[in-house]
């Protein structure tokens, strides 16, 4: 049953036809040569209007699909990660890296050198550029007592005695290059009695009368 009703196939008209159940239709029967060349007309209008629909689809079943696209194109020497089996079976798959393209075979197939030292050949599809993250920090607070003893990196400061503070901070505008080489080398050549920190000058009085 189909939709509550007993479908029709050929074969059952053929019956229903042979038991006389349904009255054959004489006269209105077209003859084989009729009917194949009426099939072969609607058959060339079926397919011209299919080739028109297709040329114009395509083209945009094709751009829509590669819109993002982007082409890969590794050079010798680069690292990538490599979609590679994990076992025998070929379900069983893992990105494996650090590789390396040792050479170029075509503009989508690459030769590349796997961790193991062993070399295989894959294609750009199965493989991603490698981006090694560099430059993170790790912070750890005073409260964090999991790691130990830390010592802090040291911090290098330059004070007002450094020949290179001096240059950067004193306002020497108005004096000319020996000028300014002899101020510099002034406050070098009397840097251990100046310092950063305001002090108590450890002096005598002086007076004028």
């Amino acid at each position: 049953m189909l939709y509550g009703r007993r479908p029709i196939c050929p074969l059952s008209i053929l019956k229903d036809s042979g038991t006389e159940d349904i009255p054959v239709p004489i006269g209105q029967l077209k003859s084989v040569i009729n009917y194949l060349n009426d099939l072969q007309i609607k058959l060339k209008l079926v397919a011209e209007q299919a080739g028109i629909a297709f040329s114009s689809n395509q083209m945009n079943y094709a751009y829509y699909h590669n819109c993002r696209k982007k082409y890969k194109s590794f050079d010798i020497g680069d690292k990538v990660i490599v979609l590679s089996p994990d076992s025998t079976h070929k379900m069983y798959v893992r990105w494996t890296s650090p590789c390396t393209i040792v050479e170029k075979q075509s503009a989508h197939s690459y030769v590349v050198q796997m961790p193991d030292n062993s070399v295989k050949h894959n294609h750009a599809n199965k493989m991603r550029k490698l981006n090694i993250q560099t430059n993170n920090i790790g912070v750890i607070y005073k409260t964090d007592i999991d790691f130990g003893d830390i010592e802090n990196t040291p911090v290098t400061k330059l004070t007002p005695t450094d020949e290179t503070y001096i240059k950067v901070h004193m306002n020497s505008s108005h004096l000319n290059t020996d000028q300014k080489q002899a101020v510099i080398d002034l406050f070098v050549k009397n840097q251990a009695i100046i310092t950063y920190t305001p002090k108590i000058a450890r002096i005598g009085e002086h007076s004028s009368k």
